[in-house]
């Protein structure tokens, strides 16, 4: 709705014959679902972040389920605990920002998505 209603606005500014567009859209289908998230990855490049793998530490398996390292500066992250990824975090997420509580050490990823859908 948000997209559409700014669609509007930006066709009603310009000399771009109008166009109306209705907010009553269908819900994407799986294919139109996977190229909005690839547009989101390509358009937000700096802003894709990699789950660590797990590890073994002194020979048991060490989970790193919620850390990520961001693919361009190597930064570790962490899914924010109030992101609806937080408990079955994917293997890549874009991120909108991250933020580091005064208190704390660990940074956090907030406005978290995934850039693709596994194929099932």
């Amino acid at each position: 709705m948000q997209l559409t209603f700014i669609v509007n606005e930006v066709n009603r500014a310009t000399s771009i014959p109008s166009v109306e567009f209705t907010n009553q859209l269908p819900p994407p289908s799986r294919s139109q679902k996977i190229i909005l998230r690839q547009i989101i990855a390509s358009g937000l490049i700096d802003q894709v972040a990699r789950r660590v793998p797990e590890t073994e530490e002194e020979g048991r398996v060490k989970k790193n389920r919620f850390k990520f390292l961001t693919l361009l500066s190597n930064t570790e992250v962490s899914i924010h605990p109030t992101s609806s990824l937080f408990r079955e975090p994917p293997e890549y997420v874009v991120y909108a920002q991250v933020v580091r509580p005064v208190e704390g050490t660990r940074s956090f990823m907030k406005g978290v998505t995934v850039p693709f859908l596994v194929s099932t």
